[in-house]
């Protein structure tokens, strides 16, 4: 999604993990102005914690200034074919580069994103669940 100086939102969607798809969001990112703010590169794969293999959302966030700064949320989820009903737990950080994670408040901007969203609130108390025994998944 990139928002221009008057508000207008405009979202890009790729159905494609390849090398093209990666360098197109790159350059996606390169036309953005350096700026205190964020561009969110979201994702629907696997991670693993613990030793176990779970379904997961990936955002990547990319603070976009020079040098540029990264970081990378995942939300752990169940399946909607998982045998126990859809859920999905806390977000965690799994990575960041360039800057002190303890200088951004990237939890904080996560849920305020998140919470501002008029549905967005709803569903994730309508489906969150502190956590889970989440089967692997191959």
């Amino acid at each position: 999604m990139i928002q221009n100086a008057t508000g207008k939102r405009h979202f890009t969607i790729f159905d494609e993990a390849s090398r093209e798809t990666f360098e197109k969001i790159a350059a996606l990112l390169n036309q953005l102005s350096p700026s205190d703010k964020f561009a969110v590169v979201t994702s629907d794969g696997y991670v693993t914690i613990a030793d176990r293999k779970l379904d997961a959302v990936k955002l990547n966030g990319y603070r976009l200034t020079e040098p540029r700064q990264s970081f990378c949320i995942v939300i752990p989820y169940r399946h909607p074919k998982d045998e126990r009903p859809f859920a999905f737990t806390r977000p965690q950080i799994a990575s960041h580069d360039g800057f002190d994670i303890a200088s951004v408040d990237v939890s904080g901007a996560f849920t305020r994103g998140r919470d501002s969203h008029k549905d967005a609130a709803r569903i994730w108390q309508s489906f969150s669940a502190r956590s889970f025994e989440a089967g692997r998944r191959n």
